[in-house]
């Protein structure tokens, strides 16, 4: 909700906890996300067709890292998952 000049906006990271055996706390970032605005595509003189700026940006999320945070937080028992996840498992 604040206003920023472009090339001030953070990168932006979302994290998730991963419960350690000893009780500390550890992250594992699983996305991210920044506007690098026309920084990149000025150095290779990108434009489009009617010459207006070419804008560009990052994100991205890691599957593997979800899962990776869910079963250390929630564990290999199913009975721990939330039902709702539970529910539409099917078994064959």
């Amino acid at each position: 909700g604040k206003e920023m000049p472009l090339y001030e906006i953070p990168t932006l990271d979302l994290e998730l906890l991963i419960p350690q055996k000893d009780g500390s706390i550890k992250w594992i970032e699983i996305g991210g996300g920044d506007i690098a605005g026309t920084r990149l595509t000025e150095k290779f003189n990108l434009i489009t067709i009617k010459k207006w700026p070419i804008w560009s940006g990052c994100q991205g999320v890691g599957w593997q890292r979800i899962v990776y945070a869910f079963l250390s937080q929630k564990g290999l028992n199913s009975k721990n998952w939330p039902k709702k996840m539970v529910n539409n498992i099917k078994y064959e």
